[in-house]
């Protein structure tokens, strides 16, 4: 079981924002909302969304922007490109669910073009853990002992496992 819809974050070059509230409604009542947007056709939108939304965010990404600015926070400058990520990162009480899609999110795209969607979810890792049989020791069930091997190659990268 999924649980309720609590946050999700968006990552899509061209949105049109009506469309999209029209689409999930659901996205004025959450406590959180994130939005990574690449086109400048998008910069009017936001301002209505957050007005109508306390918990939304946005931020516009230009690679080709100098690096360390404002719509690129990368240490480099791409000459070429865009932020052209298609996806979604949407968290449930009890679940991660990852949607990569081929779609800008606006309705002529939706309903004329030929898209696809990869969705899966993930369980969240404590609960992972408690489903899995143990408390995070390697001697468990396999589920834990993947659980522990990634907190293991986290501590390698050097990142605190909670964050993952």
């Amino acid at each position: 079981e999924l649980g309720s819809l609590k946050w999700i974050v968006i990552f899509n070059y061209l949105i049109d924002y009506d469309f999209l509230l029209d689409e999930i409604p659901e996205l004025l009542s959450l406590d959180r909302v994130v939005v990574f947007y690449g086109s400048p056709l998008n910069d009017g939108g936001p301002l209505n969304f957050q007005r109508a939304s306390e918990g939304a965010d946005f931020v516009r990404l230009v690679p080709s922007d100098p690096r360390s600015s404002k719509y690129n926070p990368l240490p480099f400058k791409m000459d070429w490109g865009v932020h052209h990520t298609k996806m979604f990162l949407v968290g449930y009480e009890n679940t991660l669910r990852v949607v990569i899609h081929t779609s800008n999110l606006r309705r002529r795209d939706f309903d004329d073009n030929t898209q696809g969607a990869y969705v899966q979810d993930f369980p969240l890792k404590d609960k992972f853990c408690a489903v899995a049989g143990g408390g995070g020791d390697s001697g468990g069930s396999e589920g834990v002992g993947v659980a522990v091997r990634q907190d293991e190659l986290t501590r390698q990268h050097g990142e605190s496992p909670e964050h993952t």
